[in-house]
């Protein structure tokens, strides 16, 4: 069900769609030209705008915007609703996700007052699409439901068909196919009721991707071929190509390998003609995966290599871009403010070169001489005032400026509803020396496998910040893309990851990580473990036992090792710690030195029959005791976790 959402998305979840034809734009341009300050020329804005949304947000932001302010002019109260939810909509696009949703629901505020429904439901389901993103899947059903209810009062067909589409793709990727296939029933179903091609060719591509993850082959083959047909009619490219790589799967599974070959070989060609990058890699990874099944290594080898690279162009790209975005974003702004603060003191000095002129005429007149100097005394102190203003206000917006680079760093931490989900019995202490951190933490859920890991990148605050951003996306990359699960397997390959992304500078970068990675099994409580200089502490029967890390960083070093694995069968009470070294690290007590590893040990035998979220409150309480007055010397991260 790869991409339907975003597809249904653009088709459904406006209030009003527009043809993409250039000739239509040109036409309703033309008309808004001579067009009156009146209700028309709203809906004309919005249509212009609506059209502009994805491939060029920034003009569709100014036509939203005049729309905006010509509803309030009329005091359109509906107009008002339309231009909140067209700038919502594109904030969203543009991954302003703050913005969008503050919009979103400024949109349905106004909409309840004057009672549209229908534009209610409009906003609810982009609120649900952006809770979705960000992994908060309940969050995302409850507005989709609410969508869904309010469309079927007032018999919106499409909007009915988008928000069943919408929610059987989010069960589908929570792995409940069964509701998932629930609700794609009843999205065919009300797609042929509206006799849409693009609901009833969807809704079959999601029976056959439900199909096939149920082992119904047969099923899969048909529902597919209906798909791929109506696609064919309608020339929907991109959505012909991902049919096509979804049927090659079917066949490989079938073992006709044959016809794999061919539904491969079409997929690639229409991928590589329209540049669809994403399909393009999937369709010469099923090439590879034939040849080899017809011990033809040679291509295999071939296919597999152009699928590899084109894979690690396209998320290397992606790392590159949060950094370079993370980066430009935070000069760009404190750029902005020094130029301000600069031209506060080219101010400053012009006043000071008339108070100079004043001065020396002053000496010229003789007679004012006293009271001019004392003018002049006055006038210095005014400016010494000013200038530590200056340096005080400074201070202030560069401090702004990397607040505004946390709120970056935080998308990359996992959210604590997702954390929680998996890890329920767990507690995540992370408190940063600065407003941004080089330490972070990680988790990732693959089916029974639950991964997750408390990092330490060099340095801290923004230097530290921008490594864990590369850090964080080479985990994301070794198992989402590479299938990699071993933690051992996992650094050797992050390393990898992180030594090609910083070797494409022409500075020799030595950045990396320490880090502690655990794979545990959720049904048989198996523990995997390795580590990068950090160590796995666990406590059984009151007793502390450690684990310790290969003494080598994620990064650069003049003798790498593979990593060390370690199996660890869990029992019931058993209670883990994985952590950096800034608890440890940190000096304070009554002859400031360091708390160390030992009392830390201590400190967590003390505690760990306590409950979880108790045991992360006491660590708190203990770091600030302990710290005092003093100020703080590292990042510091604890992850704990009771069996």
């Amino acid at each position: 069900m790869k991409n339907v959402i975003t597809i249904f998305f653009l088709v459904h979840f406006l209030p009003c769609v527009f043809s993409q034809h250039d000739k239509t734009i040109d036409s309703l341009k033309q008309v808004l030209s001579i067009s009156s300050q009146d209700t028309n020329k709203v809906y004309l804005l919005h249509a212009i705008g609506s059209h502009y949304q994805i491939s060029f947000s920034d003009t569709a932001m100014i036509y939203a915007n005049q729309e905006l302010k010509l509803s309030e002019q009329l005091k359109f109260q509906k107009g008002v609703a339309l231009s909140y939810l067209l700038i919502g909509t594109i904030k969203q696009y543009k991954n302003i996700d703050e913005e969008a949703l503050k919009y979103y629901m400024l949109s349905i505020k106004i909409s309840e007052q004057i009672s549209n429904k229908k534009l209610m439901a409009a906003a609810m389901v982009g609120i649900g699409i952006i809770s979705q993103n960000a992994g908060n899947a309940r969050k995302a059903i409850d507005y989709y439901e609410k969508a869904l209810k309010i469309r079927e009062e007032i018999n919106d067909k499409m909007g009915i068909s988008a928000c069943l589409n919408n929610l059987s793709g989010i069960y589908y990727n929570r792995g409940d196919r069964k509701t998932a296939k629930t609700y794609i029933l009843r999205c065919l179903k009300s797609g042929e009721e509206t006799g849409s091609k693009t609901v009833i060719a969807s809704s079959l591509n999601g029976l056959a991707n439900i199909s096939l993850e149920d082992g119904n082959l047969s099923d899969a083959l048909e529902y597919s071929l209906k798909a791929l047909k109506m696609y064919e009619e309608m020339q929907s490219f991109y959505d012909i190509v991902l049919v096509l790589n979804n049927r090659g799967e079917i066949y490989l599974k079938l073992k006709k390998l044959n016809e794999a070959l061919s539904c491969y070989k079409k997929a690639l060609e229409m991928a590589q003609s329209y540049d669809i990058l994403e399909f393009e890699a999937d369709a010469l990874g099923g090439l590879a995966v034939v040849y080899e099944k017809t011990n033809n290594y040679k291509l295999a080898y071939q296919y597999r290599t152009s699928c590899s690279e084109l894979k690690d162009s396209i998320l290397n790209k992606e790392a590159r871009d949060q950094v370079l975005e993370m980066s430009a974003k935070y000069e760009t702004e404190k750029n902005e403010k020094e130029i301000e603060i600069l031209n506060k003191e080219k101010v400053i000095s012009t006043e000071q070169n008339k108070r100079k002129n004043i001065i020396a005429y002053s000496l010229i007149a003789g007679l004012l001489l006293v009271l001019i100097f004392s003018l002049f005394l006055f006038n210095r102190f005014n400016v010494t005032r000013k200038q530590k203003h200056i340096i005080e206000e400074k201070q202030k917006e560069i401090t702004d400026s990397i607040t505004y680079a946390k709120r970056l760093q935080i998308a990359i931490l996992p959210p604590e509803s997702y954390w929680k989900s998996h890890l329920s019995q767990s507690f995540v202490l992370y408190q940063p020396k600065d407003i941004v951190s080089g330490d972070f933490y990680w988790v990732e859920n693959v089916n029974d496998l639950i991964l997750f890991a408390a990092a330490d990148c060099t340095g801290h605050g923004v230097s530290g910040a921008m490594v864990s951003v590369v850090c964080s996306n080479a985990l994301n990359r070794t198992v989402k893309e590479f299938d990699i699960f071993e933690p051992n397997k996992i650094l050797d390959k992050v390393r990898e990851l992180v030594l090609e992304t910083f070797a494409k500078s022409e500075s020799d970068i030595k950045d990396g990580m320490d880090i502690s990675l655990c794979c545990l099994n959720s049904k048989t409580k198996q523990l995997l473990w390795s580590g990068a200089n950090n160590p796995l502490w666990y406590i059984r029967e009151n007793n502390l036992n450690e684990i310790k890390g290969d003494k080598h960083p994620i990064g650069k070093t003049d003798n790498p090792k593979p990593f060390t694995p370690h199996t660890i069968q869990l029992q019931e009470l058993d209670t883990l710690y994985v952590f950096t070294d800034g608890y440890a690290d940190q000096f304070g007590g009554q002859k400031n030195k360091k708390f160390m590893n030992k009392s830390l040990k201590n400190l967590l035998l003390e505690i760990h029959q306590q409950p979880i979220q108790a045991q992360k409150e006491l660590l708190l309480q203990r770091f600030a005791q302990w710290k005092g007055n003093t100020e703080q010397t590292d990042d510091v991260l604890i992850i704990g976790l009771k069996v």
